[in-house]
């Protein structure tokens, strides 16, 4: 059976949208938003109505109007890659990369999820936040499971 009181986003970047209301999300219904970003400033993230409530966790928002008063939802500016250009993918120093715990899955380009970056510390975990995870290592970087070779040594 279905359940339609819930309505579930988790790993999204909702950014740049013509909003003609004043909150990203408007709705009647329980709402639950995870490893997501809300990048749409000067708009509420969220606007709730009759007994709808929301559970919200690992959040990146421009405009926290409407968020809980949490330590995983934090204001911000995402910093993609390029934006005008349609990339959303994130900036290694971007708030949102390795932001939220181990969960799974892949990400939008069909890549996998929690790729901990060694060069970035953690915050809840490797998890990046968004609908991109970054994939790579900085070049001539030495994290991963083997380092013995790092500094060029061979012998």
């Amino acid at each position: 059976q279905l359940d339609v009181s819930q309505t579930t986003m988790r790993g999204c970047t909702v950014a740049d949208n013509a909003i003609g209301g004043g909150a990203v999300i408007s709705s009647g219904r329980n709402v639950g938003l995870y490893t997501s970003i809300f990048d749409q400033p000067g708009v509420a993230s969220i606007s709730l109505f009759d007994s709808a409530t929301a559970t919200v966790g690992y959040v990146l928002a421009a405009d926290l109007d409407g968020l809980p008063v949490q330590n995983d939802i934090m204001q911000g500016s995402p910093l993609y890659v390029d934006a005008a250009g349609g990339d959303y993918h994130l900036q290694r120093t971007s708030p949102g990369v390795d932001f939220a715990p181990h969960g799974g899955g892949t990400d939008l380009d069909r890549q996998p999820r929690d790729v901990d970056l060694g060069d970035i510390l953690n915050v809840f975990g490797p998890r990046d936040l968004g609908e991109f995870e970054i994939q790579t290592q900085l070049p001539g970087s030495c994290y991963g499971a083997d380092t013995v070779f790092c500094d060029g040594f061979d012998g």
